[in-house]
């Protein structure tokens, strides 16, 4: 799997996706509001432009604002 890390925060994206390298695993980092249309269909095309499909797709947006710790 290659995944994409798409946040809001593109600086935290890179961070995670600097994480997955070190690791040995290629991935991408992309900052994306999935809340703006052409944002997503942004990274729809990077996807696709740099993997030439997309094969699953997990949408977790904002979901760490609501969990309790």
């Amino acid at each position: 799997a290659h995944p994409i890390i798409a946040d809001l925060d593109g600086v935290a994206a890179e961070r995670v996706a600097n994480e997955v390298r070190a690791k040995g695993h290629d991935c991408a980092a992309l900052t994306v509001d999935v809340g703006v249309i052409d944002s997503v269909e942004a990274m729809v095309s990077a996807t696709i432009e740099r993997y030439g499909r997309i094969d699953a797709l997990v949408n977790n947006a904002a979901i760490f604002s609501t969990l309790k710790m």
